[in-house]
């Protein structure tokens, strides 16, 4: 599966795969753990491989399922866009979208949920003026640990209050401070598909989506499709990152470790040019990347596989804590400042869970 996805991220030429339907049918059902499914079919379809007329049927559904929903997801983050540009409000978004445009094929990345940040000052203007224009109840908003949630046309907006989670209090006002900053001075903004759209200039875009990817290994698990987007923003922004400034920024907030961690994985395993990472690997970094891709490989997206328990309940958050402080224990070399802090902050999360269910 990893060569193909690096077939397809890197556009290499067509070769001559040696794959029997069986093989395909085992690919394909690891690439949707990892929701890479459109990715990896491309790679598949483009080398004309003989998949077996059931994974071809299948495969050409999935890829036309995921194309639309790109479509759809992009009509109404436009939408959404329109309206706070019209309004002067200073937001961002990010992940999601904003990473898949730079994708050689950015209609078979598939897509998510629509994440946007709103400044303190302006975000209950924000959500006034989008529960107008989309007919929200706003009663029926979901508020969770750092975004409110909601639902339109299909898709589920999460409107960012804090970007990111740290354990360290420290950590926490420092990153805080410094996306605030990036976004009041609105120094990020991306052409998407013609409408203006203000985004994270591209250092703090850079460590916003790897520390939400860490975040995420840490706490549940993480799919491959994560590291993929922050290969393509390494890619695309290597000639615009301030590397002093990102140094500066991964050391205060003890993820500096972690960051090269990530970056032996992207450049051994997924095919990403050394001269894009903007730091030097040390050889012994490789024992790490080998340690998160098998995290990575083992749960799937967001940690929704190979579990016992799949139903929400009891159980699944006990385990479900069980694999976090697993994940925190196993990493904490790589960003110690910070997991030490996390580590009593899951702890309460899974006795307030268990608390609930007494």
């Amino acid at each position: 599966m990893l060569q193909l996805l690096r077939d397809e991220l890197w556009q290499a030429e067509t070769k001559d795969y040696n794959l029997s339907p069986q093989d395909c049918s085992h690919i394909l059902h690891y690439a949707k753990e990892q929701s890479l499914l459109g990715l990896v079919l491309n790679t598949l379809v483009r080398n004309n491989v003989k998949m077996g007329l059931q994974n071809v049927t299948k495969g050409l559904s999935v890829m036309e399922i995921i194309r639309k929903g790109n479509a759809k997801i992009n009509a109404n983050m436009k939408t959404m866009a329109d309206i706070l540009n019209k309004n002067h409000i200073h937001y961002v978004v990010f992940k999601g979208q904003t990473c898949g445009i730079h994708y050689p094929n950015p209609d078979l990345r598939a897509s998510g949920d629509i994440d946007f940040y709103v400044v303190p000052d302006q975000y209950n203007h924000a959500y006034e003026l989008l529960a107008d224009a989309f007919h929200l109840d706003k009663e029926e908003l979901g508020k969770l640990d750092k975004h409110d949630s909601f639902d339109y046309n299909g898709n589920v907006f999460e409107m960012h209050f804090q970007m990111e989670t740290f354990g360290s209090k420290k950590h926490q006002r420092y990153y805080d401070r410094i996306t605030l900053e990036s976004i009041t001075a609105e120094k990020g903004r991306l052409d998407f598909y013609g409408t203006p759209l203000l985004v994270l200039e591209p250092t703090i875009n850079v460590i916003q989506v790897f520390k939400h990817l860490f975040y995420h290994l840490l706490v549940e698990g993480v799919g491959l499709r994560q590291f993929c987007d922050l290969a393509m923003l390494l890619h695309r922004y290597k000639k615009e990152i301030d590397v002093c400034t990102l140094e500066k920024h991964l050391n205060a907030i003890g993820y500096y470790k972690a960051f090269v961690a990530v970056g032996s994985l992207l450049v051994n395993h997924l095919g990403l040019d050394n001269e894009d990472f903007p730091f030097d690997i040390p050889p012994k970094y490789s024992k790490w990347a080998d340690r998160i891709l098998d995290a990575t490989l083992q749960r799937g997206n967001f940690g929704q596989y190979n579990r016992k328990h799949y139903k929400h309940g009891l159980k699944r958050s006990m385990e479900t804590a069980k694999i976090a402080m697993g994940h925190c224990f196993r990493f904490l070399p790589l960003a110690k400042s910070d997991i030490m802090h996390l580590i009593p902050k899951r702890i309460g999360i899974a006795l307030g869970l268990y608390k609930t269910h007494e």
